[in-house]
């Protein structure tokens, strides 16, 4: 039974069909009170264990003089990272070892930059590299770098913004439990994480994130993956003013996705940079090849 040690946590709407799966007596519905904070912290910290690693390995794979170093650090560093988590090892001394080794990794002289590329889109889809057929290595293969968003940059790019509305509905508790939360989370980054891995907090000011929003016609009562994306690209734009292309990566029949999808234009009219949009529909046809010539004539 391939579930049948795992507790797993469903929403109301779908404990009818995981009750179906085998080995899934032990699932329990999630409302909001079932996480608790810790359990989110936690989650949190596993997540922002491996995104410097990812970040640290796009930034230095294309530019390896020594094909295939970058993977075999970035797998060494998976292992070492585990170790830490699991409580064998010093997070802290893991991470610093870690980015050491990236940084030892031969590259060639930096007048030889990439086009730079940002991926927004599915929250899951645009991480797995299965589900969007290796978008990150189709790009590189292209000539491009990829510009990684981990998840403790992203958490910080749209909090405020949801913190703003839960103030403008009335939410109070919400918010004064979210606000600690992300406190917490603030707080662990600082300290395991440490100031050559942690990031700014950008939109920190109210009428930042609302003049920023209402250039794409939307409001700060708005919320969702499009309201997200549209955040996450003119923070990108700002951290990196020469970037050449946008990949929007969705899957099929994804309301969110498609949103997103017919703002491409006015993306590029505020940015000036193209977006392409990936579709990716389980059938196993290959999509990532329409990236080709933005790489091929990228500003």
């Amino acid at each position: 039974q391939p579930y049948a040690r795992s507790e797993t946590i469903v929403p109301s709407h779908d404990a009818a069909l995981s009750s179906r799966l085998p080995g899934c007596g032990r699932s329990g519905v999630w409302r909001r009170s079932s996480a608790s904070s810790w359990n989110c912290v936690h989650c949190s910290k596993s997540r922002r264990k491996g995104k410097p690693a990812r970040r640290a390995a796009c930034g230095v794979r294309p530019y390896e003089l020594d094909p295939g170093s970058t993977d075999r650090t970035a797998a060494a560093a998976l292992v070492t990272l585990e170790r830490a988590f699991s409580g064998d090892d010093s997070i802290e001394a893991a991470l610093h070892f870690v980015a050491d080794r990236f940084a030892a990794i031969p590259v060639s002289a930096p007048r030889d930059r990439k086009p730079k590329v940002a991926i927004i889109g599915d929250l899951y889809l645009r991480d797995n590299e299965v589900m969007n057929q290796d978008l990150i290595g189709a790009i590189e293969d292209g000539g491009g770098e990829v510009v990684t968003t981990p998840y403790n940059e992203y958490v910080k790019i749209v909090s405020h913004a949801y913190f703003e509305r839960m103030r403008r509905e009335g939410r109070y508790s919400e918010y004064l439990g979210y606000s600690a939360l992300f406190g917490a989370m603030e707080a662990i980054e600082r300290r395991v994480l440490g100031e050559r891995f942690s990031t700014h907090r950008p939109f920190a000011e109210q009428q930042q994130i609302k003049e920023t929003l209402q250039r794409f016609g939307v409001r700060i009562e708005h919320s969702g993956e499009t309201h997200d994306n549209l955040l996450k690209v003119v923070h990108l734009i700002h951290e990196h003013p020469d970037l050449s292309l946008i990949v929007h990566a969705g899957p099929s029949f994804c309301c969110p996705s498609l949103i997103t999808e017919a703002l491409t234009e006015r993306i590029r009219e505020v940015t000036g940079v193209p977006v392409v949009s990936l579709t990716y529909d389980g059938t196993g046809t290959y999509q990532n090849d329409k990236i080709q010539p933005y790489l091929s004539f990228a500003r």
